[in-house]
């Protein structure tokens, strides 16, 4: 039976989470209204006390509706303000039939996952691309940064952040000169988050089982 922990409750937060769990290979989540970085969330949750106390299930779904210090390779980092998708999937590599250095070809698997998931959701008129490693861009700006990481060998961390219905007129003054963007901003149209994951990642476990 799919697991389901809800350290913080929203109404349209429980349907999306809902949907991915009925929906997809997803097997568990958690929901925070804030977070600093869900990656850093489930790093100290593989890695800390909780990890041998947890009953929850992989693959497990960590999201916040505003995450404050999203990270990219290295020291850089990304903004994922209110109203977009700040997700981590979480692994277990083995259960996956996987190890850690099968990770570096997930990098581009993935970005192709939300490219194709974000076209679906624009249409054809917006123009989208894959800048590698795994930046997505919409329009010749970025609007999806991904992030894996792997703080334990038998486990492995993909963040994504796609911004969807937050807009670039409320992003932080050291991103102003940065050519982001996102899909409301861009479209003009509100993305249903619960239709897009669900099909982001069946996607993705599609892609990754080789289907």
């Amino acid at each position: 039976m799919p697991a389901s922990t809800n350290p913080e409750d929203g109404d349209i937060e429980l349907q999306v989470e809902r949907a991915v769990l009925a929906q997809t290979p997803v097997r568990s989540a958690m929901f925070f209204r804030t977070l600093a970085s869900t990656n850093d969330y489930a790093k100290q949750l593989l890695t800390g006390e909780a990890a041998r106390e947890s009953m929850l299930a992989f693959p497990l779904l960590i999201s916040a509706e505003e995450q404050t210090a999203g990270r990219g390779r290295g020291s850089k980092k990304w903004w994922t303000g209110k109203g977009a998708i700040a997700v981590s999937l979480v692994l277990d590599l083995a259960e996956m039939e996987l190890a850690r250095d099968d990770l570096a070809p997930l990098s581009p698997l993935t970005a192709e996952s939300v490219a194709e998931t974000i076209r679906e959701t624009v249409g054809p008129e917006h123009s989208l691309e894959v800048h590698p490693p795994n930046d997505v861009y919409l329009n010749g700006k970025k609007v999806c940064g991904i992030l894996i990481e792997s703080p334990k060998p038998e486990c492995a961390i993909f963040g994504i952040g796609i911004n969807t219905n937050n807009s670039v007129a409320n992003r932080p003054e050291e991103f102003k000169e940065v050519p982001i963007s996102t899909i409301l901003d861009e479209t003009g149209r509100t993305t249903d988050h619960s239709l897009f994951l669900v099909a982001l990642f069946n996607r993705f476990f599609a892609r990754l089982s080789g289907g």
